[in-house]
């Protein structure tokens, strides 16, 4: 592969990410017409799909324009997202089918419900089926983070010893009897699927990287399968990633603070740092050997962008924990939160009712746009 050193950029999040990332792929392939239609965007859903090709329509001003070709990684079926690809991963055809939702859920269903069952106290179905969701989402959360199952047993339990016991038992169900009833039907887990398909696409990239543009955008936190895709493509001569909102303001101290690991005593001080809007970037720039230093700013910006004292307020009002003692020294520019209203409801119902009114208001505003978070 290419030693070209890392390209990652970030967006502040006062500019429109989207916009401001459509203007810039634009931009960079202005001297040849048919370079953004050769291009590839991995973005993280199909959300950001539409988001952005949008954007690139507003900017195209009802010109003709060959749209990029723009790739979920997130919220699909793997062999949705990848099947345009297929060309990509050689590998990919020699992969077992991944188990169907429904199968799954079935049989974990019945492999709980037998465990759970006494002479005396026959489990229910629907307990039995609440504790079969619960391990479909172990599953899947251990293969995203490219854990196998198995490595639970050797997990350093502490004093927890008794209660790991019984919880290790219980999850016997997908240690022991699951991956035979996969082999036996020749399938395997979805998520492990997923992730034998984007290290087989990681391989190639790094066997005979393309000549054609390449973009990670939008990313915040991901898989550690995943970021070595991202990883590689930061690293190709003509790739790059681009971030939404890394904060390169924040001070070094408050940076390493994010690093704790959860769960540490060190975490345990700084108030639990993986719920902190960072914390996602923290983890994906560690996994891509990425320096925030080495981070530069996106050059384009949009019309629709915000006042970027906004952006410092709020990253102030962001910081962590033990760094918020800085507040009583944070000059606040009273233009940032200009056209930001606050309003207090009595009850859950007339916080309803505002939204609802308020989203009204945009969709009768032609040109307007609104969106709940």
């Amino acid at each position: 592969m290419n030693s070209t050193a890392a390209q990652v950029y970030t967006i502040p999040p006062h500019v429109a990410f989207v916009d401001a990332l459509a203007a810039g792929l634009l931009e960079r392939t202005r001297d040849d017409p048919m370079a953004l239609a050769r291009a590839t965007v991995l973005l993280p859903n199909r959300r950001a799909v539409r988001a952005l090709t949008d954007a690139f329509v507003r900017l195209s001003e009802q010109q003709g324009l060959l749209l990029p070709r723009m790739m979920p990684l997130g919220d699909v079926d793997e062999d949705e997202v990848l099947g345009a690809f297929a060309d990509d991963l050689e590998s990919g055809g020699s992969l077992q089918p991944a188990v169907d939702d429904c199968k799954q859920r079935l049989i974990l269903t019945g492999l709980v419900k037998h465990y759970l069952d006494t002479p005396d106290s026959p489990a229910t179905t629907v307990e039995a089926m609440r504790l079969a969701d619960d391990l479909r989402r172990t599953l899947s959360q251990l293969w995203s983070e490219d854990v196998a199952p198995e490595a639970l047993r050797a997990l350093d339990t502490g004093g927890l010893a008794n209660h790991w016991e019984k919880t290790l038992k219980f999850l016997s169900i997908i240690l022991d009897h699951w991956p035979g009833i996969l082999a036996e039907a020749g399938e395997i887990d979805r998520a492990q699927r997923k992730n034998l398909l984007l290290q087989a696409w990681v391989d190639r990239l790094e066997r005979r990287p393309p000549s054609t543009l390449m973009v990670a955008a939008g990313m915040s936190a991901t898989s550690p399968v995943a970021a070595r895709l991202i990883s590689v493509i930061a690293r190709l001569k003509h790739g790059l990633v681009v971030l939404p909102g890394l904060d390169l303001q924040m001070t070094d101290d408050a940076w390493d603070a994010l690093a704790a690991r959860p769960g540490s005593p060190e975490a345990s001080r700084q108030g639990g740092q993986e719920a902190h809007p960072q914390y996602g970037f923290r983890i994906l720039l560690e996994r891509i050997a990425v320096l925030r230093s080495d981070v530069q700013t996106w050059d384009w910006t949009s019309g629709f962008d915000g006042p970027s004292t906004r952006t410092a307020v709020v990253a102030r009002a962001m910081a962590p924990a033990a760094f918020t003692g800085d507040w009583r020294s944070t000059d606040i520019d009273e233009t940032a939160m200009q056209g930001v209203r606050l309003i207090e409801a009595a009850t859950p119902g007339e916080e309803a009712l505002v939204i609802a009114l308020a989203l009204r208001q945009q969709l009768e505003s032609p040109g307007q746009t609104a969106a709940l978070v």
